[in-house]
This record gives structure tokens, C-alpha cells and sequence, in this order.
């Protein structure tokens, strides 16, 4: 009789030992998966730094672009203005109005 409880706690400790390792088992490998993981998101972190500041600089190149591009199609745009209205009190003097004004409107847009 005396082994029946025992035999009965061995299987328990046996079984009780044998989930202990698999769950070890599985937090081993998300240890290892974890380091491996944390190691590669260092090697990264001056990866991303460099190309966030190159975009950075890009972006900025490309406002500062744009921003010329702007100045010079307003300045051609006065220009146009002038020129036109130039011509056109020429040309009105002369009698022949040889551009439309839904012409230069299209073209202002």
C-alpha cells in the first residue's frame, strides 16, 4: 500500500517536470529569438539614423527647388504681364488685337 501513493507522486513529479521543461524549453527560444531580434534592431538604429538625415537633407533641397521654381514662374508670369499688356496697347493702336484674351488666360493658369 505504501507504494501506491508513492508511485502516484512520482508520476505526478514526473509529469509536473516534463511541462516545466517544455515551457522552459519555449522560454528559452524566446530568449534567444529576443536577443537575436534586439541584436539586429541595434545594427539598424544608425542605419535608419543616416538615411532619416539624407532624406531630411533631400527634403529640404527639394523645398528649397520648389520654392525657385515658384519665384520663377511668378516672375515670369509679371514678366508675361507686362509684356503683354505692352503688346496689346501696341497692337490696339495699331488696330489688330492679334491675341485672345481667353488665349492669355489659358496661358496665365
Amino acid at each position: 500500500m505504501p507504494d501506491k501513493p508513492l508511485l502516484k507522486w512520482t508520476l505526478d513529479a514526473k509529469r509536473a517536470l516534463q511541462q516545466a521543461e517544455q515551457l522552459s524549453s519555449h522560454a528559452n527560444n524566446l530568449v534567444s529569438h529576443s536577443t537575436a531580434s534586439l541584436d539586429t534592431a541595434e545594427s539598424l538604429i544608425p542605419k535608419c539614423k543616416f538615411l532619416k538625415e539624407a532624406l531630411r537633407g533631400q527634403v529640404t533641397l527639394l523645398e528649397r527647388l520648389g520654392g525657385g521654381c515658384y519665384a520663377v514662374e511668378d516672375a515670369a508670369r509679371r514678366e508675361f504681364e507686362v509684356l503683354f499688356r505692352y503688346c496689346t496697347r501696341q497692337k490696339a493702336d495699331a488696330g489688330d488685337r492679334y491675341l485672345s484674351r481667353d488665349w492669355i488666360l489659358w496661358i496665365l493658369s
